[in-house]
């Protein structure tokens, strides 16, 4: 009986380590006081919109990741947590460092921002070390 309650324990426990994408709409903004650079928050006529979210789970609870658009510092979102932000339009790198426990290192992505069109990356930590932004639909 044990043994049981000792195999499903740690089912439970490498299940809530993996990530899984958050819609949108139930993403929570990122609080003001994790918001490094303003600028970035302000629509302008040469900008696009690009929505960046960490996806929830167990495993990226314990750190918060700092996101990045060209090497400046915008933000850093906890897991369930998005920011909404309008860069110039053109190609630009979003980049992100895990802080704190969390591995990681820096992971970088290059995207195409276009006028008035939505993109959205989500930044996933899994259980078997893996780190990174990807485009979603989610």
């Amino acid at each position: 009986m044990k043994r049981i309650l000792l195999i499903s324990f740690l089912g439970f426990i490498l299940a809530s380590c993996s990530s899984s994408p958050v819609p949108n709409e139930k993403a929570r903004n990122v609080p003001a006081y994790r918001i490094y650079n303003q600028e970035f928050l302000t629509k302008k006529d040469n900008s696009g919109i690009v929505i960046i979210k960490r996806d929830a789970g167990f495993v990226s609870s314990a750190c918060s990741d700092s996101f990045f658009v060209d090497g400046i510092k915008i933000a850093d979102l906890n897991p369930a947590e998005k920011i909404v932000i309008y860069p110039r339009i053109g190609k630009r790198i979003f980049s992100m460092i895990a802080n704190g426990i969390c591995g990681g290192g820096l992971v970088e992505v290059e995207g195409e921002v276009e006028l008035n069109q939505a993109i959205t990356y989500r930044i996933a930590h899994s259980l078997n070390g893996g780190y990174g932004i990807y485009r979603t639909a989610f």
